[in-house]
């Protein structure tokens, strides 16, 4: 019976691992395809990370340094006192603390990990794609062509392009969480389950929670569709929970173990500019309906690599190509597929493109204002990421379709080759009435752009004749590029509905004519700018870190406002798609307008208040009034002096308490504000002090201790007063006056004030939100809970096989 039973086990690990041995041709395909398309960083010796825009260079690069630095040096940075006066550093969750993944920047060269890790994960991303196709697609080569659509198509390598790290993060993940729900909708396995909750946990750690909402909501419509797709014979063999809680056991599973992550960040939005968003500002980067023609050719209005992007919005955000035959195949599955799973991928492929499209039809509306969590987020063209995904699922199903023999599959091929070479037709037909006639239509193409409103993207400019010439070359070049592959697409079709190409050859072809088609698309996207981009002139850093003080710096002008982080420079300024509501109504208020993007226009008397002792403007560029005094100039940068500037810590004795956020603003910009003797409080209860006219020769307070999650001072005051310092206030930070704890005020609108008695005194500033705390906890707990519940289920597994053999 024993050897019954090894030799039963041994056939079915065999069975697992033939089955492996034919996976491995296409998994080397996908490693070898992809150090081929990443073939032009991998090989360079010089410094260069993948993508030369301001969110890879002023975003992500500097928050990954920030955070590798610091864990490295045995600090976990729960906040980030180099930009906007301060602001939560892990409840952010582009810093992607526990994402394991960026282990990577620990271990290598800041640029390596960023390549590598956008290499690793753009590979990841097709293999998951492929293993979740072949839960119901029995062709390999047509799991492996889709895969490639969702690993190359626009939704990914444009993004690569943009620099957007977390969002690639997030996005490879999606397969992943489908696979394990169609694997446990088929066999019944717990084990699934937990699997898919440990996805989505990755997931939400990856970080962009707009990619994490979008594909929760494409998963639960999946669960409710299988549930109702599943056969109703009752429980499987080893299904240990019905089909209606498949979704809250995923969704429970996962937010509990990425709770460390999660619950910091969800107190940081409770607080932070994104809550409550309006109507207007999560329509922003909806999807134009004229960019629907990216469906099909890419680069009708720019490619911004060649030709500058002159469409609405940006590029990375409002491009969907996946190739021209993968769109067909998605279009001959969706019709002629025999998996039922079709219909619901059809069905979400339309309703994402809708939904992508945002303000430009009613539906978007009523989803900000009925569903939960919609208005969180902006720029809803990411729904785009589902359309991808939907096409890719579809596109298997109909290759898969397309090499079948036998009944009307062949009427269907000819038909679709038919439609095909009509549509290359028109194509070129189009492509010479655009190149011909002096290039009115194409001018009159660009003129119909301009009309459209801008948020963003500037509109084309006529007048210059270069950038007409050129648009019109590659819309000429897309046009044609669009009818050559829609030909070779039919010429395949055709012979496929005749019989007269062997299956083999037509998977080759292919093959071939999507990997050509998406290579040719992306790989102009592979930008490789050089390290150095995202830093100040080293110059620049030497003069500011010898400047021993504590102090903050104004960068503007599209300087890089992040770069400070690298070298532990503070600025009032920053650049982050979230920070704290009360910064943002402070900065809107100094330069005397609404929705300023926290741009720096001018400096104000409430920028003072801030401790900023130096300007950085572009070269050629000076700050008005006579207060600045130029200090350097470098390379394509200025630094002026602020001969006024305020220190970081001071002790004032004269208490206003007001509540009304414009009072309060407006009391700050008066000229008649002394903002070295007083102070306003929003809290009623504070201890009130009794003014003097006489100023309080002798006091002090003087940082002795500064770094990411603690302040330390020393304090002299000769009768009671308030400690303000010039961080922002936010909850969490607990003070302790010689060792007890003390209230934390929050002072002129977003800094913070201590009461302190006459006398010296050691004042600390320490920040361990609770939240992290309650977060750790849970996740500890959940991790804990699944690795039990999972072994659990193993040795059930192989009890109940013990008991097969034995029988």
């Amino acid at each position: 019976m024993l050897r019954g039973k090894e030799s039963t086990t041994y056939g079915h690990n065999e069975n697992a691992m033939s089955e492996f041995k034919k996976d491995i041709p296409c998994l080397l395909g996908f490693l070898a395809l992809t150090v081929a398309f990443f073939s032009a960083v991998i090989f360079r010796s010089d410094p260069v990370v993948l993508s030369s825009h301001a969110d890879m260079l002023d975003l992500f690069i500097p928050m990954r340094q920030y955070a590798s630095s610091s864990l490295s040096r045995g600090i976990l940075p729960f906040w980030n006192p180099y930009i906007f006066c301060g602001v939560p550093f892990l409840a952010d969750t582009f810093s992607a603390i526990f994402y394991p993944v960026n282990l990577l920047f620990l271990a290598v060269p800041l640029h390596l990990a960023i390549n590598y890790s956008v290499i690793a994960q753009t590979l990841l991303s097709g293999i998951f794609f492929y293993y979740y196709i072949r839960c119901f697609v029995r062709e390999r080569s047509s799991a492996f062509t889709s895969a490639l659509v969702y690993m190359f198509g626009a939704t990914q390598v444009c993004h690569i392009f943009a620099g957007h790290l977390c969002y690639l993060s997030t996005m490879i993940w999606i397969p992943l969480l489908f696979l394990f729900v169609e694997r446990y909708f088929q066999k019944g396995k717990g084990g699934y389950i937990l699997a898919a909750g440990a996805t989505l946990a990755l997931q939400i750690l990856a970080s962009h929670l707009q990619v994490v909402f979008y594909g929760c909501l494409a998963l639960f419509l999946y669960c409710i569709f299988r549930a109702v797709a599943t056969p109703k014979e009752g429980k499987r063999p080893g299904q240990f929970m019905g089909k209606g809680i498949v979704f809250p056991s995923i969704i429970a599973v996962g937010i509990s173990l990425a709770a460390v992550q999660l619950l910091p960040a969800c107190e940081f939005l409770l607080y932070s500019m994104r809550g409550g968003a309006s109507y207007e500002f999560c329509s922003i980067f909806s999807f134009p309906p004229e960019n629907s023609v990216t469906f099909l050719m890419p680069d009708l209005m720019g490619d911004d690599v060649y030709v500058r992007y002159w469409g609405r919005c940006y590029l990375w955000e409002m491009c969907a190509y996946i190739g021209v035959f993968p769109l067909v195949a998605a279009m001959f599955g969706a019709i002629a597929g025999r998996d039922r799973r079709r219909a619901f991928f059809s069905v979400l492929a339309f309703a994402s493109v809708i939904l992508a499209f945002g303000k430009y039809t009613p539906v978007f509306r009523l989803f900000y204002d009925y569903v939960p969590g919609f208005s969180f987020f902006r720029g809803n063209s990411k729904f785009m990421l589902l359309t991808t995904f939907s096409l890719a699922t579809l596109c298997a199903i109909g290759i898969d379709e397309m090499l079948r023999t036998g009944g009307d599959a062949g009427r269907r091929l000819a038909r679709a080759a038919t439609m095909l070479a009509l549509t290359a037709a028109v194509g070129a037909v189009t492509a010479l009435l655009l190149q011909g006639g002096g290039g009115a239509a194409w001018r009159a193409i660009l003129n119909y752009s301009a009309s459209f409103q801008r948020q963003f993207n500037p509109p084309p400019d006529l007048g210059d004749a270069v950038f007409v010439a050129r648009s019109q070359a590659l819309a000429v070049r897309s046009l044609l590029t669009f009818s050559g592959f829609c030909v070779a697409g039919a010429l395949i079709l055709f012979l496929l509905a005749r019989g007269t190409l062997h299956r083999r050859i037509a998977k080759i072809l292919i093959l071939l004519l999507v990997v050509v088609d998406l290579f040719a698309f992306g790989l102009r996207y592979l930008v490789a700018c050089p390290l150095p981009s995202a830093y100040w002139p080293e110059k620049v850093v030497d003069f500011l870190r010898a400047d021993k003080d504590y102090y903050r710096i104004l960068t503007t002008g599209g300087l890089l406002t992040n770069a400070g982080m690298a070298c532990r420079v503070s600025n009032v300024a920053g650049y982050n798609p979230n920070y704290i509501a009360w910064y943002k109504d402070y900065i809107d208020f100094s330069q005397g307008r609404e929705e300023t993007n926290l741009d720096y226009l001018s400096f104000s008397r409430l920028l003072h208040l801030l401790n900023v002792k130096y300007i950085m403007l572009p070269r050629g560029y000076r700050p008005t009034g006579d207060l600045f005094t130029l200090k350097m100039d470098q390379q394509e940068m200025s630094v002026y002096l602020n001969n006024d500037s305020l220190p970081r810590a001071h002790l004032a004795h004269d208490v206003m308490v007001m509540h009304e956020k414009e009072s309060i603003l407006r009391e700050l910009m008066s000229p008649f504000f002394d903002p070295l003797r007083s102070v306003i409080l929003e809290d009623s209860s504070c201890p009130l002090l009794e003014d003097s006219a006489e100023p309080d020769k002798g006091e002090d307070a003087r940082i002795v201790s500064y770094s990411p999650n603690y302040v330390a001072l020393r304090t002299k005051a000769l009768r009671s007063a308030y400690l303000i310092v010039a961080d922002t206030y936010y909850p969490g930070w607990k003070a302790l006056v010689d060792g007890k704890e003390r209230k934390i005020y929050k002072a002129n609108y977003i800094q913070r004030a201590v009461y302190l008695d006459p006398g010296e005194h050691t004042v600390e500033f320490v920040y361990f939100p609770l939240s992290f705390k309650v977060g750790l906890g849970i996740s500890i707990a959940a991790l804990i809970g699944v690795v039990v519940a999972a072994l659990r289920i193993g040795r059930k597994r192989v009890i109940g096989r013990d008991r097969h053999y034995l029988k």
